[in-house]
């Protein structure tokens, strides 16, 4: 029994539970604790989804019902596949509240029941590489994602209106079509709106990503911390201090218990990482684009936002693809860990059950997108293979 597992499963998951307090969506997770939770959840999820539609909805107008050049309608899908792509998540993350909570309440029961010192600092381990990959995906996607929205517009050139008042261009086209946005208030009023989609965006990017962080790094700790009871399996029998069956048992239910967390977390994920990994590949397509067309205009300014919001998704795809990378390989060096011990120092019977064990290891935990690909190193090199080639698409459709 860990006395400690309160504290540790309050800090396993702290960065999780921050970023999902931001987009109104833990309290969901955890239940409220008085009205006053949930007003505020219920007003930060209706702010957030009406700043999302308030730029999704009049730039997907625009741009497939207004535009007529090719070359502005790629500038302007790229944000609004993002968009679309950051309301859907949004959406799925709100709906799946409920297979979050289930996944929670297994971190704190895999917590309780850890008995040994070596085994908690398995789990703190794999918790702090987490956090570390949380500040540094959630810095990096701030700095960049605001940027975009609040920097961009204040270096863009003016232009002028006809009281020869010069005004600096809005990122989101579109609320032009129903009314004069460049109005004062309206101007500030839609300013404002924008600067808080770029935050929840963000927000909810940064969220997911905290997600799937947490949740792998606990099913990382879990297949790890059987791995080492397979080394005590064979010492523990030489000097014959336990029954070798029962530590076996314990094995075997703590490896179902990891395999059958793994899968809830895929279930609940797999919505999410299917939007994400399509937006997003459309997304870095329409950024190295822009960045050709800057190139050409030899807008250093400009450059430096596309660049920066590249790496930024380029990173966070990185990092989502590699959580899933490392789960399948934590999977298949369980199978190798039980052929590595000495096994043919144990008992026949113990030996011949181990087999089973090799057998389950060969097909490893896997996170998927929507059941349709894997989340893995080469779905991330697929991605960028496959920007590339709507890249020179792009470019031979608008020369």
């Amino acid at each position: 029994m860990n006395n400690n597992y309160e504290n540790d499963v309050h800090s396993s998951l702290k960065y999780c539970r921050m970023f999902l307090k931001l987009i109104g969506i833990w309290h969901l997770i955890n239940g409220f604790n008085n009205r006053l939770e949930k007003l505020v959840s219920l007003l930060i999820m209706f702010v957030c989804l009406i700043s999302l539609i308030f730029v999704v909805l009049p730039g997907a107008y625009y741009c497939f019902f207004h535009v007529k050049e090719i070359t502005v309608k790629i500038q302007i899908f790229g944000p609004i596949c993002y968009g679309t792509s950051c309301t859907l998540k949004y959406c799925f993350l709100s709906l799946r509240a409920s297979a979050f909570k289930h996944c929670i309440k297994q971190i704190e029961e895999d917590w309780k029941v850890i008995q040994t010192r070596e085994h908690r600092a398995i789990m703190i381990d794999n918790v702090i590489i987490a956090h570390k990959s949380t500040i540094v995906f959630s810095v990096q996607l701030y700095i960049f994602g605001m940027s975009y929205c609040t920097i961009l517009p204040f270096c863009s050139d003016p232009f002028q209106l006809a009281d020869n008042f010069t005004i600096k261009p809005l990122i989101y086209p579109g609320l032009d079509l129903f009314m004069d946005v460049y109005a004062s208030p309206t101007y500030e009023f839609v300013y404002i709106m924008h600067c808080l989609y770029a935050f929840f965006s963000v927000s909810i990017e940064t969220a997911f990503c905290g997600v799937v962080a947490s949740f792998v790094a606990h099913a990382c700790g879990m297949l790890q911390i059987q791995m080492a009871r397979l080394d005590y399996l064979v010492v523990e029998r030489k000097s014959k201090r336990v029954d070798g069956e029962s530590l076996l048992a314990v094995i075997v239910n703590g490896h179902m218990g990891a395999l059958q967390y793994i899968k809830n977390v895929s279930k609940a994920l797999q919505e999410i990482y299917f939007f994400d990994i399509v937006a997003t590949t459309i997304v870095i397509c329409v950024l190295e684009y822009l960045c050709t067309v800057a190139w050409k205009n030899r807008d250093v300014v400009a450059i430096g936002t596309y660049v920066g919001t590249w790496l930024s998704l380029t990173f966070n795809l990185l990092v989502i693809c590699y959580a899933g990378e490392l789960l399948a390989e934590e999977g298949e060096k369980f199978g190798d860990a039980t052929y590595d011990i000495q096994w043919y120092n144990l008992p026949k019977k113990t030996g011949e059950d181990l087999i089973l064990l090799i057998a389950v290891s060969k097909l490893p935990p896997k996170l998927t997108g929507g059941k349709i690909f894997e989340i893995s190193m080469n779905t991330f090199s697929t991605v960028l293979k496959s920007s590339v080639v709507y890249l020179n698409l792009c470019q031979a459709v608008t020369q």
